[in-house]
């Protein structure tokens, strides 16, 4: 091989008219590298379509073709491995998962981990081997940016889709970053502006810190309209202002490059978090999940943050987030909120009702008293038209109307094992069944208790189960009372466990005769 200074006097022995013999002989070269290299000479010379061919030609480095070398560290296992992930992408991408992708870091992280010792550069290199020829697409080009530590905080929303229970289902991620590259994440179910205050909320809690400056793109949830060129924010973003006391700065439209650092936040968390991990049994698990990356990622620039947030103000307190207003209950003792009905208790049927609307939950209150009393609670729905009913609302309609409960949208609404207790035993007596819960509530039994009773009343060789067996079961022992009494909102399934093998020691003391 020859440098780029031998090449170039080797051009000169051109021009000086020397033969490709005498240069080989002078220089000590073969005769065909020679050649090579005056056909490229004189083909630049003769480009009459650009002057400037020769020039470029002299000030371009001497080119070869690179050798291939199968490198001793990249055995087949680990090839193996890297194929995996590259295959696992390719599902990613198919299943819309495709910012969720494994890059080569994360790929080389994973090796180093499992106990290989191979180099990122040798992972990276293989992975473009694997892809060469493949269209790649354009990269954006940013203007790089200086900002004053402390300063200003990024918000954010990105897409992550992951396994819930083994459904695929689309969260909301809000994101927030500092100029150290500090980073904090979590899911939301709705991009809504309850959701927006609860992750400001959340962020600055996590922080222990805030701002002088937040900075946002143009979000629904945060600009409220473009007047004359000028963007106004929305109610909730002021409020969350004159609550913990920053003021808000938006990016210009399309303009990613103007808030750099959680654009990366919102790619490296979702890729970190849920490219090695997409399956969960909930949200929340999901959310402590992704808590714990938030911690990992930040421990590495710990310094740097802890900078930031000393010029910060601390953040003063939580402030509550959500909608309020007025609602007139109807005749089905139900109010409607962004088109889906909640129940109240049937007595505020034709009645106003004050409803607090948070990103998760709707809380009714009644507002007629002296101070307000809470008197619904449920999970708040997304889906158009929906119709979430409570049966402990209803149970004193039901039980002069025993005959509507069977079809009603309560029961059907009610937990499984609810459902089952009734079809299985009290669909010929819907008075009993009704009288059962009414008589569980004032007794401060939840349906886990109701549930284990049967099973226990099964175990002592009760073939009717009725609602005075079940009854009698619960109140042989009103001690059991302190160890199953659970919160009504509780599943079956959470608790049956726990309330069985309390009443299976009831059934142990006091065998049946």
């Amino acid at each position: 091989m020859i440098d780029y200074m031998q090449r170039n006097d080797i051009f000169g022995d051109f021009r000086r008219k020397l033969s490709n013999s005498q240069i080989a002989r002078d220089r000590k070269l073969s005769r065909t590298t020679v050649v090579k290299l005056r056909k490229q000479y004189e083909a630049a010379e003769a480009n009459t379509d650009n002057p400037e061919a020769l020039a470029e030609l002299l000030q371009s480095e001497p080119k070869y073709k690179d050798r291939v070398v199968d490198s001793p560290v990249l055995t087949d296992e680990i090839k193996a491995l890297i194929d995996k992930a590259i295959s696992d992408n390719a599902v990613k991408v198919a299943t819309g998962l495709k910012k969720q992708q494994k890059k080569a870091t994360d790929i080389h992280a994973d090796l180093c981990r499992a106990g290989y010792a191979v180099s990122y550069r040798t992972v990276v290199r293989y992975i473009r081997d694997k892809k060469s020829g493949q269209p790649t697409s354009a990269l954006d080009c940013f203007i790089k940016q200086k900002y004053v530590p402390g300063e200003r905080m990024e918000f954010d929303w990105g897409e992550v889709r992951i396994y819930i229970k083994g459904s695929l289902m689309s969260f909301n991620m809000a994101a927030t970053a500092l100029c150290s590259n500090g980073r904090w994440g979590r899911l939301f179910s709705h991009q809504d502006k309850q959701a927006m205050m609860e992750a400001h909320v959340n962020a600055f809690s996590f922080w222990g810190h805030v701002p002088k400056f937040m900075v946002y793109d143009n979000m629904r949830t945060a600009v409220r309209s473009f007047t004359g060129g000028e963007k106004k924010p929305t109610i909730e973003l002021t409020q969350l202002e004159g609550y913990y006391g920053f003021k808000h700065q938006f990016c210009n439209v399309r303009s990613g490059n103007e808030k750099p650092h959680v654009e990366r936040a919102v790619e490296i968390l979702r890729r970190k978090a849920f490219a090695s991990r997409d399956h969960f049994d909930s949200l929340d698990e999901a959310n402590e999940y992704l808590l714990n990356v938030c911690l990992q990622n930040n421990e590495a620039v710990r310094e740097q943050i802890q900078e930031e947030l000393n010029v910060m103000l601390v953040s003063y307190g939580e402030m509550a987030c959500f909608e309020a207003d007025f609602r007139q209950a109807d005749k089905l003792a139900s109010i409607h909120l962004d088109t889906v009905s909640y129940s109240v208790p049937f007595e505020y049927a034709y009645r106003r009702v004050w409803v607090k609307k948070y990103s998760d939950d709707v809380v009714i209150y009644d507002t007629d008293g002296p101070s307000k009393k809470e008197i619904a609670r449920h999970k708040r729905s997304f889906v158009p038209n929906d119709n979430k009913f409570d049966i402990q609302h209803y149970l004193g309609v039901l039980k002069v109307k025993p005959g509507a409960l069977r079809n009603s949208y309560a029961l059907r609404q009610a937990p499984p094992g609810l459902q089952n207790l009734f079809d299985t035993y009290f669909s010929a007596a819907p008075r009993d069944f009704i009288e059962l819960l009414i008589w569980a509530r004032d007794n401060h039994f939840d349906y886990q208790a109701l549930y284990s009773a049967v099973n226990v009343a099964k175990m002592k060789g009760i073939h009717t189960i009725t609602r005075e067996s079940i009854i009698a079961i619960l109140m042989e022992n009103r001690s059991a009372e302190s160890v199953i009494d659970l919160p009504w909102n509780k599943t079956i399934e959470d608790g049956a466990a726990q309330n069985l093998a309390m009443l299976g020691n009831m059934f142990n003391r006091n065998p049946a005769s």
